[in-house]
């Protein structure tokens, strides 16, 4: 069965190598697996300081919210097939 989306659990963009599905992976790194499948992905950022990196990728914030109990903001961010 195919997804529809990509969703990239532990994102995380290293300036050097891009978009990276987990830290310390390897190679192309997940943008080249979305491109080449030619797919929309989404993510959730935890952190408002690398949404930027995000962007930077192709990636646009599409909601936010903030975790109960003093957590922190959360930014759902959508990049969509290429």
């Amino acid at each position: 069965m195919r997804a529809d989306v990509i969703v990239l659990p532990e994102p995380c963009v290293d300036d050097d190598l891009g978009l990276l599905g987990r830290r310390g992976s390897t190679g192309e790194g997940a943008s080249g697996r979305i491109d080449a499948e030619h797919m929309p992905a989404y993510l959730e950022s935890s952190s408002p300081n690398n949404n930027h990196r995000y962007e930077s990728v192709g990636f646009v914030a599409a909601a936010s919210f903030q975790v109960p109990g003093d957590g922190p903001i959360v930014t759902g961010m959508w990049r969509s097939r290429r």
